[in-house]
């Protein structure tokens, strides 16, 4: 039996560990109609949360189980300051709702985005800082079919400017985000938020017939043939197991604003392989991968090199990642371009990686992304063999910001 050793970077993992008892979570299934309240407020009177701690407030009344709105409701007038700054809220699913707003404080230095209630670890209200160039923040962990009041504030040089609220059930949805007149919208959807299975893959599209391994989720533990990391000091988060969450038919990956994170690695080490996974991701801060990781402990990384071949921050509208050379030699990595799906990486969405003895390639949902050739860049494909890690890391931009990456399944072939 194979077993993952540190390379100074990723850490030996521990057996795997039921999540804690008690979780009430309820796992998305299906894209839920939105109706969303936006009303008009006075100057915020939310206080940035310290880094690691939680508010210990008792809940608000409108942190409180409410009646989901019906899906052919309309939402009512938007308020100046909501209409100003394009507030908009999407329940992602029963434990999480994304705000996006457009702008509209050009003196705005930042951003003071908070929640109402009590979340589904019993936290009261909470608030964060973000910075000025900040247009979307997802609120996690929240309690299915409550309703929370989000609140946004632009922080500016003198003060708090005026604050927006607006107000969503857990049970239903609100209208999507609003784009900016002066900048891009986002793709239109292609129903990458319906319920996980299959959609388009590479493994169909390239006929890699059946798989040496798949996951599929099933359960409500980390199977036998994966672990997941406990490394508290770990420079990509505080790593820890009960971060990493089985319910559903899905593996999540849940991040906190107090560094908490999750990675998890497969046993199975190989020399070339292809590997695919139907993902998506939300939040802000975390970037969210798939990495082929070198199976050795020694030479310490970047030695044998590294194949992110999914690493964006997640929640973004594009996909891209990186392949390292081992050594860093002769120049430091590859990186893969920037391909935006429809929807985003916030939708379900296939993406594959091949790594053989003369081409790296990789695919969104069954379409070619990029390729790579290894008789020009030799160095780039020699990692002696690997297996596939899945992460959320906190790579200097995740303090205070919360994230949850979500995978249906995750599949291997051997070559």
């Amino acid at each position: 039996m194979d077993l993952f050793l540190d390379l100074g970077q990723e850490p030996q993992f521990e057996l795997p560990r039921r999540p804690r008892p008690g979780n009430r979570r309820k796992v998305f299934v299906a894209a839920a109609l939105v109706v969303v309240v936006v009303s008009a407020v006075g100057l915020a009177t939310w206080d940035r949360q310290p880094a690691g701690a939680y508010p210990t407030a008792a809940p608000s009344a409108s942190g409180s189980p409410g009646p989901a709105p019906g899906p052919g409701s309309a939402p009512a007038s938007a308020s100046a300051a909501a209409r100003l700054y394009g507030l908009t809220a999407t329940v992602l699913n029963p434990d999480q709702v994304r705000i996006d707003w457009t702008g509209g404080s050009a003196d705005a230095t930042g951003w003071t985005v908070a929640r109402d209630g009590t979340d589904d670890n019993g936290f009261g209200p909470w608030s964060t800082v973000l910075p000025a160039t900040a247009r979307t923040h997802t609120f996690n962990i929240l309690v299915a079919g409550f309703d929370y009041t989000f609140t946004l504030t632009p922080r500016t040089a003198t003060g708090a400017g005026e604050a927006a609220r607006v107000t969503a059930n857990t049970n239903g949805t609100s209208t999507g985000p609003v784009a900016s007149p002066s900048g891009p919208t986002d793709p239109p959807s292609s129903g990458g938020g319906t319920p996980p299975g299959d959609g388009a893959t590479a493994a169909a599209t390239q006929n890699w017939g059946t798989p040496a391994w798949s996951e599929d989720f099933d359960g409500t533990a980390l199977g036998p043939d994966w672990g997941a990391y406990d490394d508290p000091t770990n420079q990509h988060g505080n790593r820890q197991p009960g971060q990493c969450r089985v319910s559903g038919g899905m593996l999540r990956l849940v991040s906190e604003p107090d560094n908490r994170t999750c990675g998890v690695a497969h046993r199975k080490n190989q020399t070339y392989g292809r590997w695919e996974g139907r993902v998506r991701s939300s939040g802000s801060g975390w970037m969210s991968l798939f990495i082929i990781w070198p199976h050795v402990e020694e030479p310490k990384w970047p030695a044998l090199g590294e194949y992110d071949w999914r690493e964006h921050e997640a929640g973004a509208r594009c996909f891209t990642g990186f392949h390292h050379y081992p050594d860093h030699t002769p120049k430091r990595q590859e990186q893969l371009p920037e391909r935006c799906a429809p929807g985003g990486t916030s939708e379900w969405h296939n993406v594959a990686f091949e790594w053989t003895a003369t081409r790296m390639a990789g695919w969104i949902d069954g379409a070619l992304w990029y390729e790579f050739d290894c008789a020009s860049l030799a160095d780039l494909c020699r990692m002696p063999a690997g297996h596939v890690t899945i992460q959320n890391d906190n790579q200097g931009q995740a303090n205070g910001r919360s994230a949850i990456t979500e995978v249906a399944w995750i599949r291997g072939w051997e070559l």
